[in-house]
Formats: C-alpha cells, sequence, structure tokens
C-alpha cells in the first residue's frame, strides 16, 4: 500500500521538473529517499557499535598475538 507525501516546492523547481515529463520523477525521489534511508540506518547501526566498543576493557594483549597463538594451537 502506498502513502502520500506530499511537500511544498519552489514555482521555479516545479516549471523546471515539468520541463522533464518524461522522466519517471516519482520513481527518481522513491529511490532518493530509499537510499538516504538506509544511509541512516548503516549510521544508527555504526554508533550503536561505538557505544559497545566503549564499553568494552581493552585487552593488555594485542589482538596479532591471540589471533597467532589461536592459529599454531589449531596447528
Amino acid at each position: 500500500m502506498e502513502e502520500i507525501l506530499s511537500i511544498p516546492i519552489p514555482k521555479e523547481i516545479k516549471a523546471r521538473l515539468e520541463e522533464y515529463k518524461d522522466f519517471d520523477w516519482k520513481k527518481y525521489l522513491i529511490e532518493v529517499l530509499k537510499r538516504r534511508l538506509k544511509d541512516f540506518e548503516v549510521q544508527n547501526l555504526l554508533s550503536d557499535i561505538d557505544r559497545v566498543n566503549e564499553r568494552l576493557e581493552t585487552s593488555e594483549i594485542p589482538s596479532w598475538k591471540l589471533i597467532r597463538e589461536e592459529r599454531d594451537a589449531r596447528s
């Protein structure tokens, strides 16, 4: 189901849009909105990850060393 989104735009822009009647402005604007929403969602997720990372304790042992030890243990 679709909803209507109505926004006022300057008359000059409206007139210029009407010059390109063959262009599917609805489809284009929906795609722009989807991309922007995805950007916001990614930013929110990254902020959540940052908050979690801030609460984690730092390790005294470098991660590369832990990874090497784990790999060596499997050999």
